[in-house]
């Protein structure tokens, strides 16, 4: 636009239209004699000169509102690498998943096959990665000496956290464990009692033997046979060979 423009718009033509409008009202009221009205004119002529000025002073005052924010292309692009990272991070857990799994799994064929010694590096990995079942393994094989050095403190502390993670052979095991003296580690018949319930009230199907085992002895919990020989039979009902035989031997 051409600054003759703009002066005219900005300055002049409000000025002439404030002069205009107050010289016809002043010419109006002489005309008519209203001139009880004529303070009230010279207010007038105030107010429309002051709006002369404030229209000369702010010409556009609605264009220099604020414009609304808009979601800028920086802000497109961060929600998109946002959810890219996310998905990025699921598939990796996924893969990461998958890979503790495999491990565990060939683990578990090397164990059956006698391998002890590859078997346990395996489960060590997989324990390292998260795999609860891998850990009870390695506390197992640590309680047994078998494919490692035998080292009783390592074992129960592996097994406990395998069973805090919920793995119900950590705790039917541990908790049968816990039930003997070992290594000079003494028994703890109550940790051994709670262990063994928890998985018993789960279904395992050992863990129901071996806390019938615990009613027949009294060993933290008050001695009752006829308690025990009830959960060796749901312990067989469930499939325990171990149920079978001690409900044989125990009767």
């Amino acid at each position: 636009m051409r600054a003759s423009t703009i002066l005219y718009r900005t300055f002049i033509f409000p000025a002439m239209m404030g002069g205009i409008v107050t010289g016809v009202m002043f010419a109006l009221m002489k005309v008519f004699g209203i001139t009880a009205m004529f303070g009230w004119a010279i207010n007038l002529k105030t107010v429309f000169f002051a709006t002369t000025i404030v229209v000369m002073l702010f010409p556009d005052i609605k264009s220099q509102r604020k414009p609304e924010p808009e979601a800028s292309q920086a802000d497109a692009s961060s929600a998109h690498y946002t959810s890219s990272t996310r998905a990025t991070r699921s598939q990796a857990v996924t893969r990461t998943d998958a890979a503790r799994v495999d491990v565990a799994q060939r683990a578990e064929k090397l164990y059956k096959s006698g391998e002890y010694e590859a078997a346990f590096r395996l489960f060590s990995e997989a324990s390292a990665a998260g795999s609860r079942r891998a850990t009870f393994r390695v506390g197992e094989m640590f309680d047994n000496g078998v494919g490692v050095t035998q080292n009783i403190p390592a074992a129960r502390a592996l097994l406990d956290a395998a069973a805090a993670g919920g793995e119900l052979d950590a705790m039917n095991y541990l908790g049968a464990s816990l039930s003997q003296e070992r290594e000079g580690v003494a028994p703890d018949f109550a940790k051994a009692v709670d262990l063994l319930r928890r998985a018993a009230d789960a279904g395992h199907p050992d863990a129901l033997a071996n806390l019938g085992t615990m009613h027949y002895y009294g060993f933290g919990v008050p001695k009752d046979i006829a308690k025990a020989h009830t959960l060796y039979r749901q312990a067989v009902a469930r499939g325990s060979a171990l149920g079978e035989t001690l409900l044989q031997i125990n009767t």
